[in-house]
C-alpha cells in the first residue's frame, strides 16, 4: 500500500494525497486538479500547511461570501500578496498546460497506439530492406562467380593466343627459311637452264615459247630452230624474218627472256606473268588498256623495261596515263615487284601516312573519297589512272587535278575547298610543300586531263640505228632504274618513299621529258 495523507480543513472538507517516495522526495498526485497535475516536492509540514490554506481559501470563496464581499476583499488585499498569489497560480496554470500540450491534444493511449503503429511500420520497412539486401547480396555473389569464370576464360584465351603467336612466329621463321631455299633452288635452276639451253632440242625450244606466252610462233620455230643455241645467237632481224615475230613487244619479250639466260640474272619481275599485269591495270585505274596489254603479252619483266614508245604502241597516249603507269611501276620497283604490294581494302582513315597512301590502289582512293563525304564523285575515278603512287609521287598532281578528274564544277568553290583540305591532309605537309615548290618553279606547266604524248619523229638514218640497238641500250624507259637510288628506295624503314625529289631524281626528269616529247591540249 502507498502512504496516504488526509488533510481536514476548518470547513469540514478534507483532501487525500498519495505519496510515492523517490529518493528523499515524494510524488504527490491530486485528483482535484483535473487529474493531470503531477508535482514532486519534499514531504514537510510547511508544504502541507500551504496546501491546507489554499483549500480553505477555495472553500471560503465558494461558500457564503457574496460577489460584493469578494470585490471588497480583493481591494483590501495588499498588492504584494495578490501579486505573489497570481504568480504562484500562473505557474500552476503553466504546469497544467505543459502537461496537456505534451501530447499535442492526444491522450496517452492514443499516442501509445500511434507509436505502436509507427513501430510496426518501421519493422515492416526493416524487413523489406533486409530482404532487398539479401537479394542484392545474392546478385553480388552471382556476379562475382561470373566474373571469376570470365577471368578464367580470359586467362585461357590469352594463353591460347600466346601459343598461337608462338606457332605463327615459328611458321614465319620456317617460311623465311623455305623462301631462302626456294631462291637458292631457283638460282640453281637458272644456272642449269643456261647450261642446258644451248643443247635444247627443237621441241624443248617450242615448249619454252609456249610457257612464256608466245605459242603462236611455235609452228615457224620448228622449221627454223635447230637447238637452243639458235635462239641465243639470233638477232632481232633474224627473229622477225625467220619466225615472223613482227610484233615489236613480242620480239622484246623474247629478247628479255633470252637475255636473262645469257646474263644469268634472276629478276623478281620475271615471276609476274601477263595475266597478273591485266589485274594490275585494274588496280592502277586503267582497265581500258587490258586488251592491248594482254594481246602484247606484257609481263612483269616487260613492265620493268617499258618505254614511252612501247606505251604509245599500246595506244596509251594520255600524258596523265603515262605518268600513272610510270608511278605505278616505280612503286613496284620500291617493293621489289611484290605482287601484293598495292592496298585495296580500307583501313583506319585517321591514321594514314604518305608511305601508306603511295601503295593505295584506284579502288582504295575511291573509298577514301567516300570517307570524306565525296561519294557521289568517286565513280568518276574509274579509268582515270589515279592511284596512291600518282597522288604522292607526281609533283604536278594537285588537288585541282583531282577536282577536274572528279568533274567537280569550278563554281562549287566550297566543295573544291573541302577537297583541297582533305587532299593536303592526305599527302602530308612535306609533300604539300614540295608540290607547291614545283608549281612555283619557272617553266612549270600545270597537269591537265587532255594533254597527249606524241611519238618522237625519227629520220630514216635514226630509224636504222634504233633497229640495231639492243634492249638494254634504250634510255627511253617509262620508269628508268636509278642505280643511285637513295636509302628511301632501298628498303630503309624510316623513310620508305621520302620526298619527291629524294625518291627518284628520274621522276621530275621524266615528267619534263614527257612534256618535251610532246604534249598538246
Amino acid at each position: 500500500m502507498k502512504p496516504m495523507i488526509n488533510i481536514k480543513y476548518s470547513s469540514g472538507h478534507s483532501t487525500s494525497f498519495c505519496l510515492c517516495p523517490v529518493g528523499s522526495k515524494a510524488v504527490v498526485s491530486a485528483d482535484d486538479v483535473n487529474s493531470l497535475a503531477v508535482h514532486t516536492f519534499p514531504v514537510c509540514p510547511a508544504h502541507l500547511r500551504v496546501l491546507q490554506l489554499a483549500e480553505e481559501l477555495k472553500f471560503a470563496l465558494e461558500g457564503q461570501i457574496c460577489a460584493e464581499d469578494k470585490e471588497t476583499l480583493l481591494r483590501q488585499m495588499p498588492s504584494a500578496t495578490a501579486h505573489s498569489l497570481l504568480l504562484w497560480i500562473d505557474r500552476r496554470s503553466e504546469i497544467s498546460v505543459n502537461v496537456q500540450g505534451s501530447g499535442n491534444g492526444e491522450s496517452y493511449q492514443e499516442r501509445l497506439s500511434r507509436l505502436e503503429e509507427d513501430k510496426e511500420s518501421l519493422v515492416l520497412q526493416v524487413s523489406v530492406l533486409t530482404d532487398q539486401v539479401k537479394a542484392q547480396g545474392e546478385k553480388i555473389r552471382d556476379l562475382e562467380n561470373s566474373l571469376g569464370e570470365y577471368q578464367h576464360k580470359l586467362k585461357s584465351t590469352e594463353e591460347m593466343l600466346q601459343q598461337e603467336l608462338l606457332k605463327r612466329s615459328s611458321l614465319e621463321s620456317q617460311k623465311l627459311g623455305l623462301m631462302d631455299e626456294v631462291s637458292c633452288l631457283k638460282l640453281k635452276l637458272e644456272n642449269m637452264e643456261e647450261k642446258h639451253i644451248k643443247s635444247w632440242t627443237t621441241e624443248q625450244v617450242c615448249g619454252w615459247l609456249e610457257d612464256i606466252g608466245l605459242g603462236q610462233y611455235v609452228s615457224l620455230a620448228r622449221q627454223w630452230v635447230n637447238s637452243g643455241q639458235t635462239l641465243l645467237s639470233a638477232t632481232p632481224q633474224e627473229l622477225e624474218k625467220e619466225i615472223c615475230i613482227k610484233h615489236p613487244l613480242h620480239r622484246k619479250k623474247l629478247q628479255l627472256s633470252l637475255r636473262a639466260f645469257s646474263y644469268k640474272t634472276m629478276e623478281k619481275s620475271s615471276e609476274l606473268d601477263h595475266i597478273w599485269v591485266t589485274r594490275w591495270l585494274d588496280d592502277v585505274g586503267l582497265p581500258q588498256y587490258k586488251d592491248q596489254f594482254y594481246e602484247s603479252k606484257v609481263d612483269g619483266r616487260m613492265l620493268q623495261y617499258l618505254t614511252v614508245n612501247d606505251l604509245l604502241f599500246l595506244k596509251v597516249t594520255s600524258q596523265l596515263h603515262h605518268l600513272s603507269i610510270k608511278c605505278a611501276i616505280h612503286v613496284l620497283h620500291v617493293n621489289k615487284f611484290n605482287p601484293n604490294c598495292l592496298r585495296r581494302r580500307p583501313g583506319d582513315e585517321n591514321k594514314t601516312s604518305p608511305s601508306e597512301v603511295v601503295q593505295w590502289s584506284n579502288h582504295r582512293v575511291m573509298e577514301w573519297l567516300r570517307s570524306v563525304d565525296l561519294a557521289e564523285y568517286a565513280p568518276n575515278l574509274r579509268g582515270s589512272g589515279v592511284h596512291g603512287g600518282l597522288i604522292i609521287l607526281e609533283p604536278r598532281f594537285q588537288s585541282e587535278t583531282l577536282a577536274m578528274l572528279l568533274n567537280i564544277p569550278p563554281q562549287k568553290t566550297l566543295l573544291r575547298r573541302h577537297l583541297t583540305t582533305n587532299f593536303n591532309s592526305l599527302v602530308g605537309p612535306q609533300a604539300q610543300q614540295e608540290k607547291q615548290e614545283f608549281a612555283n618553279a619557272s617553266g612549270h606547266a600545270p597537269l591537265t586531263t587532255t594533254a597527249k604524248v606524241r611519238p618522237t619523229k625519227l629520220g630514216f638514218t635514226n630509224f636504222r640505228q634504233l633497229r640495231k640497238l639492243k634492249v638494254d641500250e634504250s634510255a627511253d624507259y617509262i620508269c628508268p632504274m636509278d642505280t643511285g637510288t637513295p636509302p628511301a628506295l632501298s628498303g630503309t624503314p624510316k623513310r620508305t618513299y621520302g620526298s619527291f625529289r629524294g625518291i627518284s631524281p628520274n621522276l621530275a626528269r621524266d615528267s619534263d621529258r614527257l612534256e618535251k616529247v610532246g604534249s598538246k591540249k
